[in-house]
């Protein structure tokens, strides 16, 4: 039982933090690939979302328009991350205790997952988690084989390796730790031998990492030089810092200090400089007091701040930006002025540093607790991590919630209007209700029917001729929770 007990924890700890999301629908641009000319085809193998393609070839069929099994989807691919993390972990440390606790760090994280995976942007799940799953077994198989020497685990973990890549570009980020770890076990063999040896594994991976994104539009146009003569080094050097700072320090006390401190980056800074400084120096802890660790210890601490200078030069994180207090893009204006009860948000680009983020602070906990008289200092801080993130996603999952519900009883009014549709009608709503529209013309539309936005004030539909007949018009009364469906008063009037 003990040896499937981590597993069990996992997948209940996973399930009981994220449950939420099953009263969730795909909120903002989360409804892109029901847009029917999202089809996978081999023609589009270059492209950086396959598995989304590929998906959305096959859900639609299965799912309908069943949401909560879409949802469902997504959940139960957060826990195969998880559960494949733990198992990477152990692979990579050979230590349970680490393992499990760097699982439950990464498993729980407000800041390295809820951007991710609880705004209800579906397009983000589909693109970025279900490719790094082939790519940490990859990692799994490439262990197997620098303990084995067994070229068949080798070209099993290149396949796996491709294949994540294939899948979604974004496990390009973990390219580096199949390149710099090969070099962290030069002691396995001889060392020119394994210096050689080394080195053709890195280079492997690098070639198949270029072979499979180099088509990838998205690339950054200048080189990496180029970017840090533009930038320059201390702009680079505080936001990397400032990245540190939004996944180690606490939410609440970013936002205390930026509520007192002008500029509060500055002092963001000052804060976070002792708490790497005591990371560092934590090599000299691991060392002496879990050795085995040493090496994965420094292997996390070199890849963290090339994860965090990647997120900068690929222009995805903006580290002032997600502490300075924002509204999600799809938001209906009202909720504009509602209060946020986090204003310190995560960052999708987090995930991958967090991987190595957990692993750190777990090395060091075993350091600090590996006897056993001193282990329940781990399960009480576990807990209350885990109850001050749990409880943070929880709030973050009841403030989206309204917008949720709004989007879903609009859903619902346009299916129980559906036979109305047919391939002229045109429906003009507001912005927050045509983020479905994708969906709305799948299942209870036809692929001809258009939408536009009300804030056009139809002038659009009038240039257009369209007929009134052909012409649904709908808003929303959020006070009252319900659809206001105006088409009988415009095709009387002829105008709002």
């Amino acid at each position: 039982m003990s040896k499937y007990l981590p597993y069990v924890i996992i997948t209940l700890l996973t399930l009981l933090t994220w449950y939420k999301l099953l009263w969730q629908v795909p909120l903002g641009e989360g409804y892109y690939y029901f847009d029917i000319q999202q089809n996978f085809s081999l023609k589009d193998v270059g492209q950086t979302d396959n598995f989304a393609k590929i998906a959305f070839d096959i859900l639609p069929f299965v799912f309908r328009d069943n949401l909560v099994l879409y949802m469902a989807f997504q959940l139960i691919f957060m826990v195969l991350l998880n559960l494949v993390f733990y198992y990477f972990v152990k692979v990579l440390t050979k230590n349970p205790f680490v393992s499990l606790t760097a699982t439950i760090l990464f498993a729980v994280s407000y800041i390295a997952s809820f951007e991710m995976l609880g705004t209800g942007n579906y397009q983000r799940f589909l693109q970025r988690i279900p490719c790094l799953i082939p790519t940490l077994l990859s990692f799994i198989f490439l262990e197997k084989y620098l303990q084995t020497q067994k070229i068949k685990n080798f070209i099993i973990s290149i396949f796996l390796f491709a294949l994540g890549l294939f899948l979604g570009h974004f496990s390009t980020f973990l390219t580096f730790l199949f390149v710099i770890y090969p070099f962290f076990r030069l002691s396995v063999f001889k060392k020119i031998k394994s210096f050689f040896s080394s080195t053709f594994i890195s280079t492997a991976y690098l070639l198949t990492n270029y072979f499979m994104i180099s088509a990838d539009h998205l690339k950054p146009e200048k080189g990496i030089l180029d970017f840090i003569n533009q930038i320059g080094i201390n702009v680079i050097f505080e936001k990397i810092i400032l990245q540190i700072t939004n996944m180690l320090v606490p939410t609440f006390v970013i936002e205390k200090i930026a509520a007192i401190s002008n500029p509060y980056t500055s002092t963001l800074i000052a804060l976070t400089l002792p708490l790497i400084a005591l990371i560092i120096l934590g090599v000299f802890l691991v060392k002496k007091r879990a050795y085995p660790l040493t090496k994965i210890y420094l292997l996390s601490i070199t890849i963290i701040p090339i994860l965090l200078f990647l997120n900068l030069y690929l222009g995805k994180v903006d580290p002032g930006f997600n502490m300075q207090g924002y509204k999600y893009y799809f938001l209906p204006q009202f909720f504009i002025n509602m209060e946020d009860p986090l204003t310190v948000k995560g960052d999708r680009y987090y995930m991958v540093p967090y991987f190595f983020i957990s692993i750190i602070v777990s090395i060091l906990l075993w350091s600090l607790v590996n006897k056993k008289s001193a282990k329940y200092v781990a399960i009480v801080f576990l807990s209350l991590y885990s109850f001050y993130n749990i409880n943070n996603i929880w709030k973050s999952f009841d403030y989206l919630q309204p917008v949720s519900s709004i989007t879903r009883n609009y859903i619902n009014y346009t299916k129980f209007i559906s036979y109305k549709f047919n391939k002229d009608t045109y429906i003009v709503t507001n912005r927050p209700l045509l983020w479905p529209s994708s969906f709305i013309r799948l299942f209870y539309g036809d692929p001809n029917m258009q939408f536009i936005l009300l804030e056009k004030d139809l002038e659009y539909a009038k240039d257009k001729h369209i007929a009134r007949e052909n012409l649904f018009l709908f808003d929303y009364d959020y006070k009252n929770n319900k659809v206001l469906d105006l088409t009988a008063q415009y095709r009387n009037q002829g105008k709002i």
